[in-house]
Parts: structure tokens; C-alpha cells; sequence
């Protein structure tokens, strides 16, 4: 029986490894805070979602 999965843990260790880029994503969405439109910080997003999905991918 495998052990059971546990998706925050995960997402966290995942977070831990894509930290650079999810500070990247973080001051581009405080610059734009008050004024967000759909697609501000996209690049930035891009990142940081292909970075978690690298760092989520299973062995």
C-alpha cells in the first residue's frame, strides 16, 4: 500500500524550491496591487508556475 499523499506538504516543499521566482511574482503583484488587470505579472506567473511544476514533477 503506498503511504498517502499529502498535497500541501508538497506545495510547500515546492514553494521552498521555487522561492526566487515566487518573490518575483510577489513584488510585481504589490507594484500593481491597486490597479491588477488580467495579464499584469503574467510573465512573472509563467515563471513561477513552470518552476513549481518542474519542482512538483514526480521522480
Amino acid at each position: 500500500m503506498p503511504p498517502p499523499q499529502r498535497p500541501l506538504s508538497k506545495l510547500a516543499k515546492g514553494a521552498a524550491a521555487c522561492s526566487q521566482s515566487a518573490l518575483k511574482y510577489g513584488k510585481c503583484m504589490d507594484k500593481v496591487f491597486g490597479d491588477v488587470v488580467q495579464g499584469s505579472c503574467a510573465a512573472e506567473f509563467e515563471e513561477f508556475k513552470a518552476c513549481l511544476r518542474k519542482a512538483l514533477r514526480k521522480p
